[in-house]
């Protein structure tokens, strides 16, 4: 098996079938040795600052002092926020969210307008939810509670048969029901008797909510909130690419989950997340106040496509990986990898899209009513044959 299949915990037919194709449309530049090459040279520099010699170091002492950092790094953190054993819940989650929502108020998305997100709990009231908060009244509760808090809170007190029943209303739904506006991040009330995760998004309304105690890791819940505000831009990119279709509700209904292949490559799948930084042109780090500047996880910026390469499985520093195999214990040999193995895809993809030929090829599968002002066609770099030739 290739390196490149190794590294993607991927079979080797449908990783050289993609490459091929990429390969053949970008001139056959070897884009991806070269990302290779540089993933291996990063992460060879990277190794250093861990106190380890690059050239004199086991697959298991960089594991092992990985997840050594992550508990470091996670107490500094924790430091950071303030966080003592008998801190409240509440104000422990203040703090984290004082932490980062400068950056995600920075970044607006698509999102349902409160109006609208009212009417339609209005039509459909949740019975469940009105219990556990005490309303009898739809009207009351509507008038009382924030909606975003409302979404967030549905999937953990009402039925799939609420859910199915509530999406099918958003076919009925135009563009016009939509508002660009800052990603929306709250405490959320604690609810006796429903299923509670630390972290809830809710794309629909742009909102991420909040269950966390003093007792949390916080590197985790950090992770776990910047993960959520990503898949909320994704599906607010879906947004913006169906918005002029002339079945946007139905789209709406059927295809909520942003989360499903925008396009293919071979047989392997191209994500909505690819498309959108494609059409940013934006890299591929943890771009969160948490991990810039002095923040006790800014040593982390540049590690999500790192990872050193052995036969069986990479060791990943990537870190949302260490931090996964820090929290459950994960020995060496059972060592997790898979937040890597996507990042490394979806940077290959982009790395490739640079060229018009396979950026036109990928926007070809899309949906051919969006505007091309939207994808970012009119963006394109020089086509190959037009690249000056470098002097020797």
């Amino acid at each position: 098996m290739s390196r490149l299949a190794t590294l993607l915990n991927q079979s080797e037919a449908p990783v050289g079938k993609a490459i091929a194709k990429l390969e053949s449309l970008s001139g056959y530049l070897g884009v991806d040795i070269k990302l290779l090459s540089e993933i291996e040279a990063k992460t060879q520099s990277k190794i250093p600052s861990l106190g380890l010699d690059a050239l004199d170091t086991t697959g298991q002492e960089l594991y092992y002092t990985l997840l050594a950092r992550c508990q470091a790094d996670n107490a500094r953190l924790s430091q950071t926020l303030g966080q003592a054993p008998k801190n409240d819940a509440a104000i422990y989650s203040a703090q984290l969210i004082k932490l980062i929502k400068p950056t995600l108020a920075s970044n607006p998305v698509l999102a349902l307008k409160k109006s609208v997100a009212k009417d339609l709990l209005r039509h459909s009231p949740p019975k469940k939810l009105m219990k556990h908060l005490g309303y009898r009244s739809i009207d009351s509760m509507l008038k009382r509670q924030n909606a975003s808090q409302l979404y967030l809170a549905l999937r953990g007190t009402e039925s799939k048969r609420f859910i199915s029943n509530l999406e099918k209303q958003l076919s009925h739904l135009s563009a016009t029901s939509f508002e660009r506006r800052p990603l929306e991040i709250v405490v959320m009330p604690n609810l006796k008797g429903s299923k509670q995760t630390a972290v809830k998004s809710a794309s629909l309304v742009g909102a991420i909510g909040l269950y966390a105690s003093a007792r949390q890791f916080p590197v985790g819940l950090s992770l776990a909130i910047w993960q959520a505000a990503e898949q909320i831009k994704d599906f607010s990119f879906w947004l913006d690419h169906h918005q002029f279709h002339g079945e946007f509700g139905k789209r709406l209904s059927l295809g909520i989950d942003s989360r499903q292949p925008a396009a293919k490559v071979g047989d392997l799948p191209i994500s909505w997340r690819v498309i959108r930084l494609c059409h940013n042109s934006k890299g591929i780090n943890l771009s969160s106040s948490l991990v810039e500047g002095s923040s006790p996880l800014s040593w982390w910026t540049d590690t999500p496509c790192l990872a050193t390469y052995k036969p069986t499985k990479p060791i990943s520093l990537n870190l949302s990986d260490v931090a996964a195999n820090y929290l459950n214990g994960v020995t060496y040999k059972k060592r997790l990898a898979s937040h890597f193995q996507k990042t490394l895809w979806e940077q290959l993809v982009l790395r490739y899209a640079r060229y018009p030929e396979v950026k036109s090829y990928i926007l070809a599968q899309l949906d051919h009513e969006t505007p091309k002002e939207l994808l970012g066609l009119n963006k394109l770099t020089p086509s190959i044959k037009q690249r000056p030739k470098l002097a020797s």
